[in-house]
């Protein structure tokens, strides 16, 4: 078992991702920016960033998200992605290989693919396991996405899923240059995840593609009444049976698990979700683990311009109080 600790003193490394070219919408490239402009406002002794608690917020910069006609319409922008996702590997396997634990912000969930692929690198004999927190399950592929936004495609690029695996195609072949690129962002990992090794929380928006894979593999998916106070201590146990043969955890968290009538801003908003007391308490009994080596939180949307400033204020906040327990919790 790979064994989790911080010693005394140290702190967390975290590295911020500035891209939504993967999103549906501009605007969560400035998630990270925005929980550190309002982590700057709060008071000295609460501050997270470039404290004893974490260190400041490396940051690592892709693209935007581009509303004109994509030349990749099944996989808009993978060219980029791809590219920013091979830095991402890079950066994450040097972090993760030198710290026990460690955070990262980004901004739309494409950045995953780069994230797990990065943490296997660093520990290649490990056995990688994912806690995916999120209204969505995100294994698309270009084959498969309605609306080919590589968001929707994290878990689609490490599991290496491909055509012959799903009869939901919406697309029976690719243009040869996209397959090229979604082999090469397939590959960035030195093996591919392996289902039974995930396990998602409060999906409730899952197109049929994807649910045929959960239903042909030993994937646990847990929705939102499993994270209640009266269940939460039986899905824990049943998470920690799932991942038991896991020596690392990785949890990904999305901010669109939450129940957007209280946090609102993010890119796709799926209605009853998760509360924040629920979200918290889940974080802190999944953290117990000294399995877990990495939190990751994403689209956090603070441009959405149908939102008031109250509300993209009131989800920044949310997620800082997140970060903020998960940071605590880890270094008690």
């Amino acid at each position: 078992m790979l064994g989790i600790v911080m010693d005394k003193g140290q702190r967390i490394p975290c590295l911020g991702i500035l891209s939504d070219m993967g999103a549906g919408m501009l605007g969560a490239h400035q998630g990270p920016v925005a929980l550190q402009a309002y982590d700057a406002n709060k008071p000295p002794a609460q501050r997270l960033f470039d404290t004893d608690l974490l260190h400041r917020l490396d940051m690592l910069k892709g693209g935007v998200y581009d509303s004109s006609h994509s030349t990749t319409p099944e996989a808009r922008a993978i060219g980029s992605i791809v590219a920013l996702s091979e830095r991402i590997a890079d950066a994450v396997a040097q972090m993760f290989a030198s710290s026990p634990f460690n955070i990262v912000l980004s901004g739309d969930h494409s950045s995953a693919a780069g994230v797990i692929a990065g943490i296997q690198r660093s520990h290649p004999n490990k056995r990688l396991g994912v806690i995916w927190i999120d209204a969505h399950v995100d294994m698309h592929t270009p084959y498969t996405s309605p609306s080919g936004n590589m968001h929707g495609m994290p878990l689609g690029a490490a599991l290496r899923l491909n055509s012959q695996q799903n009869p939901y195609l919406l697309r029976a072949s690719l243009p040869t240059h996209t397959e090229q690129l979604w082999q090469r962002l397939q590959h960035l990992s030195p093996k591919p995840l392996q289902l039974q090794d995930i396990v998602f929380i409060a999906a409730r928006a899952v197109d049929e593609a994807e649910q045929h894979v959960l239903n042909t593999h030993q994937a646990l998916s847990l929705g939102v009444e499993a994270i209640d106070e009266a269940h939460l201590s039986d899905s824990l146990k049943r998470i920690q049976h799932q991942l038991a043969d896991c020596d690392s955890i990785y949890i990904s968290f999305d901010v669109d698990s939450l129940d957007p009538e209280s946090a609102p801003a993010t890119g796709t908003p799926v209605s009853n979700g998760l509360g924040f007391d629920a979200a918290m308490a889940l974080l802190k009994g999944l953290l117990k683990s000294p399995k877990v080596c990495g939190w990751g939180c994403t689209e956090l949307n603070p441009l959405r311009e149908e939102l008031s400033e109250t509300q993209r204020q009131q989800t920044i906040a949310y997620v800082w109080r997140l970060l903020d327990g998960v940071i605590r919790c880890r270094l008690q």
